[in-house]
């Protein structure tokens, strides 16, 4: 039994080295998106790293959040939208050099946020939880979505 378990522990290490795979410590990575090279991941504890070179090297940038962050949506490299834990909405317009609240009007856990333009997107999240805003994030109205679930 222990021969088996110390050929799995190799493995486990193993694996990453050899796929060319970095492992990332301190948390949670819950979503990624790719505009181009340029990419962002959500993360626990409000963390939001970036890359610059398709992924080849990331950079933590500052939220001022701290909630669990799920989804992350970019329309262009530069304006993008982040939801998580407690109704959070974070936005940026240079790339998240900084990120700014918006009031979603939830408590609930927003799990995935996408926008098809710079100002018409939705939210979704626990309990059945709709968003949808017009204006970029500066309003956000619920919508019926007919569940309870999720």
């Amino acid at each position: 039994m222990k021969k088996v378990q110390v050929t799995m522990l190799a493995i486990l290490i193993a694996v990453p080295l050899w796929a060319g795979w970095e492992f990332i410590t301190g948390g949670y990575i819950t979503g990624v998106k790719f505009v181009n090279d340029k990419g962002w991941t959500a993360e626990s504890d409000g963390r939001v790293r970036h890359s610059e070179d398709g992924g080849a090297t990331w950079v933590l940038q500052n939220t001022g959040v701290t909630s669990r962050l799920y989804g992350v949506d970019f329309v262009n490299e530069n304006e993008g939208w982040i939801c998580g834990d407690d109704g959070v909405i974070i936005h940026t317009t240079d790339g998240g050099n900084t990120w700014v609240s918006q009031n979603s009007g939830v408590y609930s856990r927003l799990q995935s946020i996408d926008f098809v333009n710079n100002q018409k997107g939705w939210a979704c999240g626990l309990g059945g939880v709709i968003i949808h805003t017009e204006d970029g994030g500066n309003t956000w109205v619920q919508q019926v979505s007919g569940t309870t679930s999720g």
